[in-house]
């Protein structure tokens, strides 16, 4: 797990409903554009702190709002936050361009519940 935020994305095994048992629908991650930079956090039950960047596609940072690497960071990183890298690298693209790619210039929330809808939606298909 530790080395999740240099490798690429690889083919864990499949994503079956047992690997979202554990995560927290409760969370919700917070994107805001600043002058000189972007802050993400993940909120929750114990509080407030940075999304951490696992960095494959863009070394420079997260984004959003666009269909590019640091949209595609900012997807896994949420991913994996909330579920485990094997959730996301599994769908990260998808939800980038469910979710991350149409985000606002300014800024976005995106509840773990809306992320967890959504998993389960890929899950059965």
């Amino acid at each position: 797990e530790e080395n999740a935020g240099i490798l690429p994305p690889q083919f864990h095994g499949f994503v079956i409903p047992e690997d979202l048992e554990k995560v927290n629908p409760a969370k919700v991650y917070t994107a805001v554009r600043e002058e000189n930079e972007n802050t993400i956090t993940v909120s929750d039950d114990k509080g407030t702190r940075p999304l951490k960047h696992i960095v494959y596609h863009s070394p420079t940072g997260m984004e959003w709002g666009y269909e590019g690497s640091g949209s595609a960071d900012l997807a896994r990183s949420i991913l994996a936050d909330f579920a485990g890298i094997k959730v996301a690298d599994t769908f990260y693209q998808d939800f980038k361009w469910d979710f991350i790619a149409k985000q606002p210039e300014k800024g976005f929330q995106i509840s773990g519940q809306e992320i967890l809808n959504w998993l389960k939606r890929k899950i059965e298909t």
